[in-house]
């Protein structure tokens, strides 16, 4: 079923006492938009956005039709990032693409004093710069991790390029934003499958970023390596998230190819959760309350298992357990931390903490309709 394109998708953003910035995505690029109150004021498009970010009463008159100060910038700068953005979806595209993806910088002036910005400058008294200036940078809040300096215990998990990541997350998506996000479904390619002794030949895998993550990657990278290594998935029992690799890729220079790596995210086997699967967030999930106990008893079986082999699940909540499309629960996520709704924080990544969420989960949490939804 063909997606339609996702619109802008703001990343980031903020507002200060003399001026406001904001990161915007459309596809593969990014758009860092600068807008200083100094270079704007005076003009009919500045005192417009000034009263929106001010939160001033619109003049009569005005067009209400894009009220919220966000929205006014990025429909300012629409036209222009419709001609720079010459891909409309990340959907298809390689890792590697977000890994390396164009980044421009616009600001908006006034044209006042400026002879060639008023060629270029609309109605409103403001041009934007920036055009013609790209720079190729991570995207989408990627944050890529020079390998050199992951734990020496990661090491020997096997690592697979980001060229041979496909994106795939928008499939069946009815909201077409949902298809800006890179962490979900990807397709290994066949090659890359078959280098990496044929696992995933055919089958969709996921994609989890590192997004800056640091220690609490690293500690998701270690103990996925640490089950693996362990082949506690031979027992049909222990159903953890299952390491495929560590996603890497390559910048640009003359330097070792083991220093100038850098790991973009983790590479994981797919849950097939079906229409009435999905963490215990979804109300599907949450309907099937002949199945708590059932579930209760693997999640508290797998938690076991982990604690003998001296490993921690570390964030015990209702997102972290998983329930396939055969009815199955899986506990997922070991990047760390805790959710103080279910494990205090005090007992944050410990035993007693897995086992104090999982009571909680189980006791409490599910026990207790209306179910949270966060």
């Amino acid at each position: 079923m063909a997606v339609a394109a996702p619109l802008f998708a703001v990343q980031s953003g903020y507002t200060i006492e003399d001026s406001s910035q904001m990161t915007v995505a459309y596809g593969p690029t990014t758009f860092i938009i600068s807008v200083r109150f100094e270079d704007i004021e005076g003009t009919v498009w500045g005192t417009r956005y000034l009263q929106r970010v001010r939160k001033e009463p619109l003049d009569p008159g005005d067009d209400g039709a894009v009220s919220d100060a966000s929205d006014f910038l990025i429909s300012r700068c629409k036209p222009l990032m419709l001609g720079l953005a010459t891909v409309p979806s990340i959907q298809g595209l390689a890792i590697e693409a977000i890994c390396h993806s164009p980044t421009y910088r616009l600001r908006l002036l006034s044209i006042t004093g400026d002879v060639e910005a008023q060629v270029l400058a609309g109605s409103d008294g403001i041009h934007i710069t920036g055009s013609k200036d790209c720079t190729y940078e991570p995207s989408h809040n990627l944050f890529p991790l020079p390998i050199s300096e992951l734990p020496a215990s990661c090491a020997a998990i096997p690592r697979i390029p980001a060229s041979h990541v496909r994106l795939a997350t928008a499939e069946g998506r009815a909201d077409p934003r949902e298809a800006a996000n890179i962490q979900g479904k990807v397709v290994l390619r066949a090659a890359a499958a078959e280098e990496e002794g044929g696992s995933g030949v055919g089958r969709a895998m996921y994609f989890k970023p590192s997004f800056g993550r640091g220690s609490q990657f690293e500690r998701e990278a270690q103990i996925l390596g640490r089950i693996a290594e362990l082949i506690l998935h031979d027992d049909e029992a222990n159903r953890f998230s299952r390491l495929v690799g560590l996603v890497t890729t390559s910048s640009s220079g003359e330097e070792e190819q083991t220093q100038k790596m850098a790991v973009v995210g983790i590479l994981l086997h797919l849950i097939p959760t079906g229409p009435n699967g999905g963490d215990f967030l979804s109300a599907s999930v949450q309907a099937r309350k002949d199945m708590f106990e059932t579930w209760r008893i693997e999640v508290e079986g797998m938690v076991r298992v982990l604690h003998e082999h001296g490993l921690v699940w570390g964030d015990v909540n209702a997102g972290n357990v998983v329930i396939d499309e055969e009815g199955r629960a899986w506990v997922i996520d070991f990047g760390g931390s805790n959710n103080a709704e279910f494990v205090d924080d005090e007992l944050a990544e410990t035993k007693e903490g897995d086992r104090q969420g999982v009571g909680r989960l189980f006791g409490v949490w599910l026990g207790d309709p209306p179910y949270h939804s966060s």
